[in-house]
């Protein structure tokens, strides 16, 4: 074909199809004359009809007579109900994707995505939540009997019957406290039928755009504080201390450089313990330079902090929580990504200990390195910030970082109370009741404030972490100093971190169950102060 041939170009009837087609020379304005409007009748009088390209079908063809246009109004009512449920349906997924994003449990997810839609109008919703994908499933026909008062609409009822089912798959997530707090209180405005739809999703949508309230400088504060309140914690000297502010300097900017290259969380964690245990054994070693200098430290207790902060203790309970409510495919995949990790972190630690062996330094004595513990009021303050810090370094806000001060406040309480009460050492059953009084807690400050249990549970349970006993424990088993002691070490480090977070969960099975009983969802807003923030009318569906 020449470059100045035309392809035959088969016309478009344009009482069907609206001309697309460009004008080839500039266009100036017409003006309509009474004799160009009579001659364009005529034209269209004189013209044969062209046909239909698309003929109309159903309702819409006879819509102008008198009997058919009920029908065609309820028709376009039926569409409008299932174009309305559909978009219900949806926003309701994207609000479950953001929450278990930022750190949800499957539990709240499911009863979020269930009052959401039934507060818009759509009852029977079915959730699926796996590990990595969360499935909604909705069929009318459950309404519809609903409404006569049944469960099971007889054939040839004439109910109308659709249904939708969405999927939605979530392959990253990063703990976000402020913005996890922020979508919980967004789901009560919606609950309490004082936000539309339009504007929830707009609110949705503003929730997860939003920068977070800490740059990675400022984190890397946080989390250097973190470490020096956690070795004084753990009974460290103001040395060790320093040589953990040091050390975690170089651990930061390690896993940042692995994040560059998006390794699975096992290298990351293998990489931190492995910084950690490095470092720490080769200040405090007897060849070392700082030794030889007076600077003795504790490697065990610089190790200790360290575990702390890189243990998957958020996960775990998460795990936990799935496991007892009801989500098995959710908690095992947790609790097989937590295994995967604690892995990784006796990894970093063998790795570490390997290398440190090449440049022939001292090996370390365990027992003789177990002190005595620390003054009760060091050991207390340096758990309290050590926790206020975790819930800063999750992107905590103000109210959140005091909360979780006196939920860690709280739970030292019970867990000193009944050391000092039975004049036993602290066990399990501490563990567990320390755990319980977190848990409970948690609860009644998420109930009372709108807000997720677990901002204030997980920072205030860090002060329970053995992470002194899993250092000791996977030293002597991959030295082979005394493996019977190693394996026993960490199985009773394993059933600690286990009655921690079935503790938790216990505790806010109880919270949930009294304010359910005798209290209800108690607000800190009254309800005039909540008509002035969202004055919105509630949302209803079309036809209702």
């Amino acid at each position: 074909m020449t470059e100045n041939s035309q392809a035959p170009r088969s016309e478009l009837p344009q009482a069907s199809y609206p001309s697309t087609s460009a004008p080839s020379g500039p266009v100036l304005p017409t003006r309509s004359t009474p004799a160009s409007k009579a001659r364009a009748g005529l034209k269209i009088l004189v013209s044969s009809q062209q046909a239909m390209t698309v003929p109309m079908r159903g309702v819409a063809r006879v819509a102008q007579r008198q009997f058919a246009q009920a029908a065609f109004n309820r028709q376009r009512q039926r569409v409008q109900l299932q174009e309305e449920t559909r978009s219900v349906l949806n926003f309701s997924l994207r609000l479950a994707e953001t929450m278990f994003r930022f750190g949800a449990d499957s539990a709240d997810v499911d009863a979020a995505v269930v009052a959401v839609c039934g507060t818009y109008g759509i009852h029977d919703v079915e959730v699926d939540i796996s590990y990595q994908s969360i499935r909604i499933n909705y069929v009318s026909e459950f309404d519809e009997a609903a409404s006569r008062g049944d469960y099971l609409a007889p054939a040839g009822s004439g109910a109308e019957k659709f249904s939708h089912n969405l999927v939605r798959v979530i392959r990253s997530s990063a703990e976000n406290y402020a913005a996890l707090e922020a979508t919980y209180r967004l789901i009560h405005r919606i609950t309490d039928a004082q936000i539309t739809r339009t504007r929830a999703e707009r609110q949705l949508a503003e929730i997860s755009t939003v920068k977070k309230p800490y740059s990675p400088a400022v984190l890397l504060v946080w989390n250097l504080l973190m470490a020096v309140a956690f070795t004084l914690g753990v009974g460290g000297s103001w040395r060790a201390a320093l040589v953990s502010f040091f050390v975690f300097i170089a651990v930061n900017f390690s896993m940042v450089w692995a994040g560059k290259f998006g390794l699975p969380s096992f290298f990351t964690m293998a990489l931190g313990s492995g910084v950690v245990t490095f470092f720490a054994l080769w200040v405090g070693s007897t060849d070392s330079w700082f030794f030889q200098q007076g600077f003795v430290v504790s490697p065990p207790h610089i190790v200790a902090a360290g575990l702390m902060m890189l243990l998957p203790t958020f996960r775990l309970v998460s795990a936990m929580q799935d496991a007892l409510h009801g989500f098995p495919l959710t908690a095992a995949g947790k609790f097989v990504v937590t295994g995967a990790n604690f892995t990784g972190i006796i990894a970093g630690i063998s790795t570490a200990l390997t290398l440190i062996n090449l440049f022939d330094y001292a090996s370390l004595d365990v027992d003789r390195t177990v002190f005595n513990p620390p003054p009760l009021w060091l050991n207390v303050v340096g758990m309290v910030v050590g926790s206020v810090m975790v819930a800063a370094a999750w992107q905590g806000r103000g109210a959140n970082l005091m909360l979780s001060a006196l939920v860690s406040l709280a739970g030292q309480g019970a867990y000193y109370g009944l050391v000092f009460t039975t004049g036993a050492e602290a066990g399990r059953v501490s563990v567990l009741l320390g755990a319980l009084t977190v848990g409970a807690a948690g609860a009644f400050l998420g109930h009372r404030l709108h807000t997720p249990a677990a901002i204030y549970y997980i920072p205030g349970m860090m002060f329970m972490l053995p992470g002194l006993t899993i250092f000791r424990s996977a030293y002597a088993l991959l030295e082979g100093e005394d493996i019977t002691a190693g394996l026993h070490g960490l199985a009773n480090a394993s059933t600690t971190v286990l009655m921690l977070a079935t503790g938790i969960v216990f505790g806010t099975y109880l919270v949930d169950y009294l304010v359910s009983r005798f209290g209800g969802s108690a607000s800190k807003e009254s309800p005039e102060q909540a008509r002035q923030a969202e004055p919105s009318p509630q949302v209803q569906r079309p036809g209702q």
